[in-house]
C-alpha cells in the first residue's frame, strides 16, 4: 500500500518539468544586464557582441544537443545543460572582464541548447508511457504560461534588487539554476516505446551539410528564425542604454 507503483514516479515528471520551466525563465538580470556590463567597463558594442556570442553558441549547439539527448537520454541532457549554465552564471558572479563573460555566454549557450527541447521530449514520453498523450498540448500551454509569468515577475524583482548592487540579480539567477539542477536530478527517464539505435556522431556532419546545401527552404527558415530572435532581443539590450540617457 505504501509502495509507489511503477507509473507513479513518471507521473511526477510533469509537475517537476513545470517547475523547471519556471526556474529556466527566472531572468533576474535581463532588465539591467547592459548596465551591469557598463559598470564592469564594457562598451555597448561589447555588450551586444556578448549576446551575439550567446546566440551563435545556441545555434551551433542545437543539432549536436539533440543528438546527445537521443543518445544519452533527455534527463542527462537537462542535467548536463544545467551544469554548464550554472558554470556560466558563476562566472558572472565572480568575474568582470569581456573574455570571462564571453566564456560564460558560450557555456550558457551550449547549456541552453542541451535543455531546449529535452524538457518537452521527456514530458511527451512520460505522458506516452502513462497513456495520456492527449494531455500534452495542455501541458505545453501551461508550461508557456509559467515561463511568461516567471520571466515578467523575476524581471521586476531583478530591477528592484539591482538598485543596491548590479550583481545581485546574477546571484538570484545562479540560485535558480542551482535549484534547476537539483530538480532535474529527480526526474525519472521514461521508457522508450519504440527504441531505436541512435546513429553514430559521424552521421551528424552530412546531415548538417544537407540542411544548408540541399534543403534551401529549411536553411532560409532557420536563418530567418535566428535573425528574428536576435533582432527582438537587440531591442531589449539597446533600450536599457536609451532609458538611462533619458532618465
Amino acid at each position: 500500500m505504501g509502495h509507489l507503483r511503477p507509473a507513479e514516479p513518471i507521473a511526477k515528471n510533469s509537475t517537476t518539468l513545470w517547475l523547471l520551466k519556471g526556474l529556466e525563465s527566472a531572468w533576474f538580470p535581463i532588465p539591467v544586464i547592459v548596465l551591469f556590463y557598463e559598470s564592469q567597463g564594457l562598451s555597448i558594442v561589447q555588450a551586444i557582441a556578448l549576446k551575439a556570442i550567446l546566440s551563435a553558441a545556441i545555434f551551433v549547439g542545437e543539432i549536436p544537443s539533440g543528438y546527445f539527448a537521443d543518445r544519452f537520454g533527455r534527463k542527462n541532457s537537462l542535467v548536463l545543460g544545467s551544469c554548464l549554465w550554472l558554470l556560466g552564471w558563476l562566472i558572472y558572479c565572480t568575474q568582470g572582464s569581456f573574455s570571462w563573460f564571453a566564456g560564460a555566454e558560450i557555456l550558457a549557450g551550449i547549456g541552453g541548447s542541451l535543455i531546449s527541447g529535452a524538457d518537452s521530449a521527456i514530458a511527451y514520453e512520460s505522458l506516452l508511457a502513462l497513456g495520456r498523450t492527449d494531455k500534452y498540448a495542455a501541458w505545453e500551454g501551461k508550461g508557456v504560461a509559467i515561463m511568461g509569468i516567471t520571466e515578467a515577475v523575476c524581471g521586476l524583482m531583478g530591477a528592484w534588487v539591482a538598485q543596491w548592487d548590479l550583481r545581485y540579480p546574477f546571484y538570484l539567477q545562479t540560485f535558480c539554476i542551482g535549484a534547476y539542477l537539483g530538480l532535474a536530478l529527480t526526474l525519472r527517464e521514461p521508457p522508450q516505446q519504440h527504441p531505436e539505435k541512435t546513429p553514430g556522431w559521424r552521421t551528424l556532419l552530412p546531415q548538417i551539410r544537407a540542411i544548408f546545401q540541399e534543403r534551401r527552404s529549411l536553411r532560409w527558415l532557420l536563418l530567418f528564425s535566428a535573425s528574428l530572435s536576435c533582432g527582438s532581443f537587440l531591442v531589449v539590450w539597446v533600450s536599457q542604454e536609451y532609458l538611462v540617457d533619458r532618465a
